[in-house]
C-alpha cells in the first residue's frame, strides 16, 4: 500500500461551497464550476460562508481567532484605539515598562485588571497617573478602544488577549480561516441555509441543521484552548 505525500490538503471557499450545494442537493453530485448558473449561484453562497465564518469567531468558537496583542503606551494618553479586526479584549492585560526591550520574555511584569463600565465611571481620581493598573474596553468606538487607569507615565508596552475577525471568503481559490475540523460543520451549515432560501422541504432544512449542531459541537472540541481537566485527588490522615 502506498500513502499520499500529502498531508492535511483543505478545501477552497469554492470547492466547500459546491459541496455544501451538492449535500442540500441543490446541485447534483457530477455538477461543477461549469453548470448553468454557476457564477450566481456562488456569489450569494459566499456571501452567506461569510458571515458563518463570522459567526464563529464572534460567538468565541474558534482558538485560532484569538491572539496576543502588544499595544505600545505614551505617557499621558490613556485612550488606545484597536485594530479594525479587533472583536474584542478577552480577559487581563499585562503591562511591561519602559525598559523592556524584548516583550516576548519580559521580566516583572505586572496585571491590568479588565472592569466593567461602572466601576471606571466611579473611579473618582481619574487624573492620577503611574502605571496602570485598571483597563476598560470601550466597545461603543469602532474600532474599539482600551481606556487605562491611572493615566500612564511612561511609554510602557501592554499584551491584551484579543479576539479577531476572521479573513473574507470572496476569493474562491483561498482557504477558509478555520482549521481543518471545522470544514464539515461550516459545509452543513451552508448547506442548511442554502436549503433554507431555495424553499427544500422542511425535513431535508430540519436534517441538515441537525447534522451541522452535531458537527459544531465535535468542532468546539478540538477548537478552544485546552487545559488539564483531570481530577487529582489525595489522601490525607486527619488527626
Amino acid at each position: 500500500m502506498t500513502l499520499s505525500s500529502d498531508r492535511g490538503t483543505e478545501l477552497t471557499v469554492d470547492e466547500i461551497i459546491l459541496t455544501a450545494y451538492q449535500q442540500c442537493g441543490i446541485m447534483s453530485v457530477t455538477d461543477g464550476p461549469t453548470s448553468p448558473q454557476w457564477e450566481g449561484k456562488i456569489l450569494f453562497a459566499r456571501r452567506r460562508l461569510d458571515a458563518i465564518i463570522d459567526e464563529i469567531a464572534t460567538t468565541g468558537g474558534c482558538a485560532r481567532s484569538t491572539e496576543f496583542y502588544d499595544l505600545a503606551l505614551s505617557a499621558d494618553t490613556y485612550r488606545y484605539d484597536l485594530p479594525e479586526y479587533s472583536l474584542d479584549v478577552e480577559g487581563d492585560g499585562m503591562y511591561m515598562d519602559a525598559s523592556v526591550t524584548d516583550t516576548t520574555k519580559a521580566a516583572g511584569e505586572t496585571s491590568i485588571k479588565s472592569v466593567a463600565r461602572e466601576t471606571w465611571h466611579l473611579i473618582s481620581a481619574k487624573d492620577a497617573e503611574g502605571r496602570p493598573s485598571l483597563m476598560y474596553v470601550h466597545r461603543a468606538t469602532s474600532p474599539i478602544q482600551v481606556w487605562f487607569w491611572p493615566i500612564p507615565d511612561e511609554a510602557g508596552t501592554v499584551r491584551l488577549p484579543i479576539r479577531r475577525v476572521s479573513t473574507d471568503v470572496y476569493e474562491g481559490d483561498k482557504t477558509i480561516d478555520l482549521r481543518s475540523y471545522w470544514t464539515d460543520y461550516v459545509t452543513f451549515r451552508l448547506a442548511y441555509v442554502l436549503a433554507l432560501a431555495n424553499s427544500l422541504p422542511v425535513e431535508t432544512c430540519r436534517e441538515l441543521r441537525g447534522e451541522a449542531d452535531r458537527l459544531r459541537n465535535k468542532a468546539n472540541m478540538y477548537s478552544n484552548d485546552h487545559t488539564d481537566n483531570q481530577i487529582h485527588v489525595s489522601h490525607g490522615r486527619r488527626n
